[in-house]
This record gives structure tokens, sequence and C-alpha cells, in this order.
């Protein structure tokens, strides 16, 4: 034998089996206020719970309230609402970067030089060496690495890129350095 005491539980009131009828309302006559109001107190009287339900003012079938239906027409709101913030939100392009990004650029580097290795040697180019320490480091410290990959000397390298010896170039962005011609 246990010892629990017996709980009772919720249950719903039944549904009703065919749809409330709305009282029809005249427009015309000295008693139109009064029918209006015998029809909503005499649908109250009987103490329906779906009196003053938006089922009831719509005219719709009482199994609207069930929880399935509910929870379908939620979904479905919630779907239309995705679709039409999508729609409205969801059209926005990201522009397209031309070019390398984080990069420190050099004033004397113009538009239409071209990069070191794409080119004869001999000729005038861009050299683009990353940061790869974990501190800042300035222009002037790559130019010697510049030396060693285009064997163009670093006094050269120095008296193109003047303005730029001093940048300050941060761990993981690109310095831009000008390589002069060889003459």
């Amino acid at each position: 034998m246990t010892d629990e005491i017996k709980k009772d539980t919720f249950r719903a009131p039944p549904m009703p089996t065919k749809a409330i009828q709305m009282p029809s309302h005249q427009t015309e006559g000295a008693n139109s206020g009064a029918n209006s109001n015998a029809g909503y107190s005499q649908a109250s009287a009987t103490n329906d719970p779906y009196v003053n339900t938006f089922v009831s003012e719509l005219n719709l079938p009482p199994q609207v309230l069930q929880t399935k239906v509910m929870g379908a027409i939620l979904a479905g709101v919630l779907v239309f609402g995705m679709m039409m913030g999508c729609v409205m939100f969801g059209s926005g392009k990201k522009p397209v970067v031309q070019g390398l990004g984080d990069v420190v650029r050099n004033p004397r580097v113009t538009g239409n030089m071209r990069r070191c290795g794409q080119i004869d040697p001999n000729k005038e180019c861009v050299l683009y060496i990353m940061n790869h320490k974990n501190f800042d480091r300035l222009g002037d410290d790559f130019f010697q690495e510049a030396q060693d990959i285009t064997g163009v000397p670093k006094y050269s390298i120095q008296l193109s890129n003047t303005n730029y010896a001093n940048m300050l170039i941060q761990p993981g962005w690109i310095a831009q350095i000008y390589i002069p011609s060889r003459r």
C-alpha cells in the first residue's frame, strides 16, 4: 500500500460540438441595442468558455484553440516572418575587396605598378613582405629582406622609400616596398 495522496489533474473544458452562432445585429429600430445586448447576455449565461474569444468573434471553428493547431499557426507565422525578413533585409551584398587586405600603403607606389617577380628584374616593381614577428616593426626593418629577395642594393631601396622608412607595420600586416629599377 502506498501513502500517496491522489491529486486532481487539470482537465480542459470539453469543446463544443458545433460553432457558436453570433447574434444578428439590427441596424434599424429602437430596440436594436436591447436585442444585441440580449444576445450577448444569453451567450455568456450558458457558461461557454469560448464565448468571448477571437474564435467566436471571427466565426472560426473551435478546433483552432487546440494546442497542435495553435502551434502550427505560430510556426507558420514564424516562417512567414523569417521569409519576409530575408526578402527585406537579406539583399545586402558584401563589397568585393580588390587586391590585398591589411597592407600599410606606401605613398611612392602608384596604382599601375607591377609586383616583383611578374616583370623583368631590372624594372621598378612593388614587393610585399608580411610582418611575421609578434611585435611592431618599422618599414626600414624590411629593407634588408627586400635586398635579399630582389638583389637591389639596400641603399638604393632606402633612398627610394624615405617616407616609408618610419611607417609602423603591425604584426600580421603587410609592408609595401617600392623597389627601384636597376641602373
